[in-house]
């Protein structure tokens, strides 16, 4: 669909129910008391390609019909994470990045467009509603923040007085969820951006102001309820604090815009979250593959973290959020301790404790399969504990993912213990998943020596009650990066592995069986790529099972 034909419909796709003019609420603010700038760019050919009449979203086309036959924003069959996109008016972000008076006049009609929809009798899919808070928030946000691109002081009187009035009744709405008589406690990123919402409308309406000393008051117990005094998200995936960092920084942006100072207790949250970030960054600046934690441009972090003041090192350790991190030399490891994250705060949280990924300089070397943005299917997939580098019992998940998302059987305890000496790094831990299902408990040390060339591993299978009533099968998988090959060598004792550049590692092992298999690993495009595993299978068939394994620098 041309630009032309889409600057075209915006008020004759959709003509308003009759007497819904009459429903407009009182009081209609009629300007912006503050306009709190956009910390992050949008994309341009997104925006290029939206003016063309498509919505692009984690690589994938969405063309949108003739709005005279179709309902644009009720797609059949999307996700509700592409709903999500639509919605929010994430994309205006996209549209604003391509200068000109075109691009502002798609903005104008589509958000028009959407407005009259939404004023009509409009249906979603009942897994979504445009009206959940973290995205109405959101759409509040953007709108707030984007308005004086598509929201020109002397435009359309018309589009103006739909445009406020749908603000202030949204406005209104998340008002009364989170600060009502009946007040939803909303966890995770939603709270976070219904929060920002909030904010953004007590500093941007007239008579509004006390919903930013609500709003302050509910950030600060969000922080306090999910912002570990590490840092760390209370869910465990460095994704999701990534995305928390970005809100808290959006909000000091705005509040610094309304003349208001930042309250402590932000400014501290900023800081801790920023220095755990900085923790999980390895390879080329870019986060591990933990829990639903999607590829990130190491740009965009390094943008975000330059808006907060941090310690220059790193920490070695994130004991609330159960992460530890070995580096010597040109080599890092990143080791999930096991911790499962409390109920409510696990619908992202993978069958993977005790898995790691390993780094060679900007190089990754052991990876996890990583996840998908929208796909259900591979997100199931990418969760279970075959999909990482750790152990696998009898064929079964260390936690029980139930349908509903979140965690049933899971670890309930996880022992953890750290050594730093001259020249070697040493962490272990262990998990205590498998222990209803045949009675194992499982630990792992890992230790990094030789400045870097030198990483070995000791996996126990350990029966708490005795010795086993029946013998387990184990497999251990150690998922290779798509750019690093590998082969069989020593009459299939060993595996060789090979980096981009022909650096070269030797693995090796004593304890189980030795095979190299086919594995996948989810690309930049969403795509999953080809790749191999190390496997180490065998039985525990003892009151205890050990296997070690190394992985040693060629020529060192």
């Amino acid at each position: 669909m041309s630009l032309e034909f889409l600057t075209q419909w915006g008020r004759k796709a959709l003509p308003l129910r009759p007497g819904s003019e009459e429903e407009a609420l009182h009081d209609i603010p009629e300007r912006l008391l503050v306009k709190p700038s956009p910390l992050w760019a949008g994309d341009a050919a997104a925006g290029e390609a939206l003016m063309r009449g498509a919505f692009t979203h984690y690589g994938q086309t969405y063309a949108f019909p003739d709005p005279f036959q179709h309902n644009i924003w009720m797609p059949p069959g999307m996700s509700a994470e592409w709903l999500t996109h639509l919605h929010s008016f994430a994309w205006l972000a996209d549209l604003r990045a391509v200068a000109g008076e075109d691009s502002v006049r798609a903005g104008f009609t589509l958000i028009d467009n959407w407005c009259r929809v939404m004023k009509s009798s409009a249906r979603m899919p009942d897994y979504f509603t445009p009206f959940a808070p973290g995205v109405m928030g959101t759409r509040l946000a953007n709108w707030i923040a984007h308005a004086d691109i598509f929201l020109p002081e002397s435009g359309d009187e018309a589009f103006r007085d739909l445009f406020f009035s749908q603000l202030e009744h949204q406005a209104l709405t998340l008002h009364k969820t989170l600060c009502g008589a009946r007040a939803a406690r909303i966890s995770g990123a939603c709270g976070f951006q219904a929060i920002k919402g909030l904010l953004y409308s007590g500093l941007a309406l007239e008579g509004r102001e006390n919903w930013i000393e609500e709003g302050l008051t509910l950030l600060g117990h969000t922080m306090q309820a999910e912002i570990l005094k590490d840092g760390g998200h209370i869910s465990r995936s460095p994704g999701l604090l990534f995305e928390v960092f970005r809100l808290l920084l959006d909000i000091r942006t705005a509040l610094s815009s309304g003349g208001y100072p930042a309250p402590e207790t932000l400014e501290d949250a900023i800081e801790r979250a920023g220095t755990a970030l900085k923790f999980f960054r390895t390879g080329r600046g870019m986060l591990p593959r933990f829990h639903q934690t999607e590829r990130t441009e190491p740009a965009l972090i390094d943008q975000a973290l330059g808006q907060a003041v941090l310690p220059s090192k790193p920490y070695a350790s994130l004991p609330h959020t159960g992460y530890e991190r070995l580096s010597l030399g040109r080599s890092c490891v990143i080791f999930d301790t096991g911790i499962a994250p409390p109920p409510g705060h696990d619908a992202l949280t993978h069958a993977a404790p005790l898995a790691f990924e390993f780094f060679y300089g900007r190089e990754a070397v052991f990876v996890n399969c990583g996840t998908h943005p929208t796909s259900h299917d591979w997100q199931a997939v990418l969760r279970s504990t075959p999909a990482h580098n750790t152990l696998t019992m009898d064929g079964r998940n260390a936690f029980e993912i139930k349908p509903h998302g979140g965690l049933g059987r899971k670890s309930r305890r996880a022992g953890t213990r750290r050594m730093d000496g001259k020249d070697y790094q040493l962490a272990e831990s262990s998990h205590d998943g498998y222990e209803g299902l045949n009675g194992f408990i499982h630990s792992r040390r890992l230790y990094l020596g030789n400045k870097g060339h030198d990483l070995r591993g000791e996996e126990t299978l350990e029966s708490s009650i005795g010795k086993p009533m029946k013998s387990a099968d184990f497999a251990l998988r150690f998922h290779l990066h798509p750019r690093c090959s590998a082969s069989l060598i020593q009459n299939g004792q060993e595996v060789l592995v090979r980096m981009p550049g022909g650096i070269g590692w030797r693995f090796f092992q004593e304890g189980g069986y030795l095979s190299l298999e086919d594995s996948i690993a989810m690309g930049p495009d969403n795509q999953p790529r080809k790749t191999l595993q190390i496997v180490l299978s065998g039985q525990a068939s003892q009151a205890l099972t050990q296997i070690k394994w190394a992985l040693q620098r060629e020529g060192i």
